[in-house]
């Protein structure tokens, strides 16, 4: 069990995986896996209560950020592939969370409310199985599904690219999402006007799925998707991974 000194830096700079079978809490941390792809393995989870620095590898793990905590750097590359948890604090927080070589960044503005919000990002729903019926899971397509709201607030129908598993103790307002990848085929494509990205906005699953608006943009040669402002309520999500 490792807990590093206050205001050390532990650096990972392994060439091939590397693991850590026991808790580790950390002051410092800084990914740099010597080859691309290589993961930081710890089952048993990571708290981090400095910086955590994000250049070459995947940690592959649940991640704890204390309130003073901050993290930078984070990339296709790079990134947590795992749950994110954050107490909330005076700083801004940017989630740095991904999934099979997709980004799923998410920005949460200081706030002097506290809580804690945990978030985990997967990029496919429907390989994932997220969307079979049987499970008991929403359909993405079906009318039926959409919350009955009136007029352009009701969705035509929802995404099944991306989605984020997130767990709030108290509502955060103007949260900003980024979905990046490396290629358009992955969750849009070039066929995207500037008519349909002004109609797309966040969905969250509320026994329907309910329109939370937001400020949708493109990038990257549609290889980035952003929507931004977005309000998440305090909400448990039971079996967040």
């Amino acid at each position: 069990t490792l807990t590093a000194q206050d205001n050390s830096t532990i650096e990972f700079v392994g060439s091939d995986d590397q693991t850590l079978s026991d808790a580790a809490t950390f002051s410092n941390v800084t990914v740099a896996q010597a080859v691309a792809g290589k993961k930081i393995i710890a089952p048993n989870g990571i708290a981090v209560n400095g910086l955590a620095t994000f250049g070459t590898g995947v940690v592959s793990a649940d991640v704890s950020f204390g309130g003073s905590a901050s993290a930078t750097g984070a990339s296709l590359t790079s990134y947590v592939d795992g749950t994110v948890t954050k107490t909330l604090g005076s700083s801004a927080f940017t989630f740095p969370i991904g999934n099979n070589g997709v980004l799923g960044e998410v920005d949460v503005p200081a706030t002097r409310s506290g809580g804690t919000v945990s978030m985990h990002f997967n990029k496919s729903a429907s390989a994932d199985g997220f969307d079979v019926e049987n499970d008991g899971y929403p359909r993405f397509w079906n009318i039926n599904d959409m919350c009955a709201e009136d007029g352009a607030n009701r969705f035509h129908h929802v995404s099944n690219a991306e989605y984020w598993d997130i767990s709030s103790t108290t509502a955060v307002s103007e949260v900003n999402f980024r979905s990046i990848a490396a290629s358009d085929v992955h969750f849009t494509d070039t066929s995207i006007n500037q008519r349909d990205v002004d109609a797309i906005k966040f969905a969250i699953y509320d026994g329907c799925w309910k329109n939370m608006g937001g400020t949708a943009s493109v990038s990257g040669n549609y290889y980035e998707l952003a929507v931004t402002g977005v309000t998440i309520p305090a909400t448990n999500r039971a079996g967040l991974k």
